[in-house]
């Protein structure tokens, strides 16, 4: 009598491993209030890294003022630049890149007009 044998070839599991994703997590900035000054508490600290709807509404102030800054809601190192450059050439303050008080009042002011930043 004679054995018959049977191999099976070993399956293989696909992987199941899917490809990391790098999503850059911000901190959101809700809209920015128009009546806010340099006299409101020093709440606005708005910098490199943060995402949001004021973040657009800096940049739409920084567009307005000639900068060449995409308004997209991320404050990324574009921004950053432009906030420094406004904030040294007419604010004529140490330039440390934060939107607070002083810089949101400023970027609001009427004493310059559209191109001046």
């Amino acid at each position: 009598m004679v054995e018959s044998t049977t191999t099976v070839a070993p399956t293989t599991a696909a992987p199941t491993t899917a490809a990391p994703t790098t999503v850059a997590s911000c901190r959101d900035v809700p809209a920015i209030p128009l009546g806010l000054d340099a006299t409101t508490p020093a709440t606005l600290a708005v910098r490199l890294g943060d995402c949001g709807p004021g973040v657009t509404q800096i940049q739409e102030l920084l567009r307005y003022r000639g900068y060449d800054v995409a308004a997209d809601g991320r404050f990324g190192p574009a921004t950053d630049a432009a906030v420094r450059d406004f904030q040294s050439t007419f604010m004529r303050t140490r330039a440390d890149g934060i939107v607070g008080p002083m810089t949101w009042e400023a970027l609001n002011s009427d004493d310059l007009g559209p191109g001046e930043g």
